[in-house]
């Protein structure tokens, strides 16, 4: 249930983003939301499902209208301009706990594995609304994560890919220097590259900073709620976003190399590490203000965008 509910408040920003806080209504009618991510290598599951939303005011956060439960979701899958697959997504509703109101997302029952280098035609259509809401993205080759790119191969210190109670650990003056952030490619290739810095631990008076600001060792009180921001750039989550360009290296494989990311871990403690390559769609929806605008959707506001890459976790240490 808790997953349930971040997946809720992530998609919250967007549903709420034709409100402003201040001004009137930058809209006067409705707009619908279109939000999902493909992963190379995965379904479109409840762990990675496609939302269609409704824009609505501050004051009705907690309306079933913020979810759209009747929509018909057609995939069509190409490669090469070639029509491969068709299928259709499915809705599948959760009552949200202590209400009435539910939160519906689109499945494909099928469970079919999202292709590196296919592009995905979504075509959206609801009840009442007379525009058919379309995306497309082609998603990036293959990429995988390297947890110990200059094969230390010291026990107990690095990445892993498993998320156990007992992490590797990286002290924080080595992580530039011993343990880049590296996804192997296929050959030469300038990427979109998409990395994220998730500190695990829970908001307390004994968290550490890693860099001690004006003599402050631990964050004030005042931070909690930025700390658990639930989307978007916090002190707890963050990214690295820029275009990289592989190269070859000793082992005779290609690799995005990211080195200089230190700055940041803004704490001591456990941290998840995703590195993605993503597609135009998601780079331009995270890059540009007012995402929503530049996500590839038409008739709707939001993002279809694509990612290949993985997760992996240690724990900063200072020596």
């Amino acid at each position: 249930m808790k997953y349930i509910l971040l997946l809720l408040s992530l998609f919250v920003l967007l549903l709420t983003a034709c409100s402003d806080f201040t001004a009137p209504k930058r809209y006067q009618a409705d707009q619908y939301t279109l939000s999902a991510i493909l992963v190379a290598g995965s379904t479109i599951s409840f762990d990675n499902p496609v939302i269609i939303g409704k824009s609505v005011d501050l004051d009705h956060l907690n309306s079933p209208d913020m979810f759209v439960h009747n929509a018909h979701v057609r995939m069509t899958e190409s490669y090469l301009g070639t029509v491969i697959n068709e299928f259709d997504l499915q809705p599948f509703s959760i009552v949200l706990p202590n209400t009435t109101d539910s939160i519906t997302f689109y499945i494909d029952p099928a469970e079919h594995v999202i292709q590196p280098t296919h592009t995905y035609h979504i075509e959206v259509t609801i009840d009442g609304y007379s525009k058919t809401i379309s995306a497309e993205t082609t998603v990036p080759k293959m990429s995988q994560l390297n947890t110990d790119f200059y094969h230390w191969n010291v026990p107990g210190q690095g990445y892993t890919t498993t998320l156990s109670d007992t992490l590797p650990v990286i002290p924080y003056k080595r992580i530039d220097l011993d343990y880049p952030v590296a996804l192997q490619v296929d050959g030469i290739q300038a990427a979109n590259t998409l990395v994220e810095l998730f500190c695990m631990e829970e908001f307390s008076d004994s968290l550490e900073f890693t860099t001690h600001f004006f003599g402050q060792v631990h964050p004030p009180e005042s931070m909690r709620s930025d700390y658990y921001a639930s989307s978007g750039e916090t002190i707890r989550r963050i990214n690295f976003m820029a275009r990289l360009q592989s190269g070859q290296f000793d082992d005779g494989n290609y690799y995005l190399l990211l080195q200089d990311y230190k700055v940041g871990f803004i704490f001591y403690g456990r941290y998840m590490v995703t590195a993605y390559t993503i597609d135009d769609n998601y780079y331009y929806y995270k890059f540009m203000p007012d995402g929503y605008f530049h996500g590839g959707v038409q008739n709707a506001l939001g993002c279809f965008g694509s990612k290949s890459g993985g997760t992996m976790y240690t724990k900063i240490v200072k020596s």
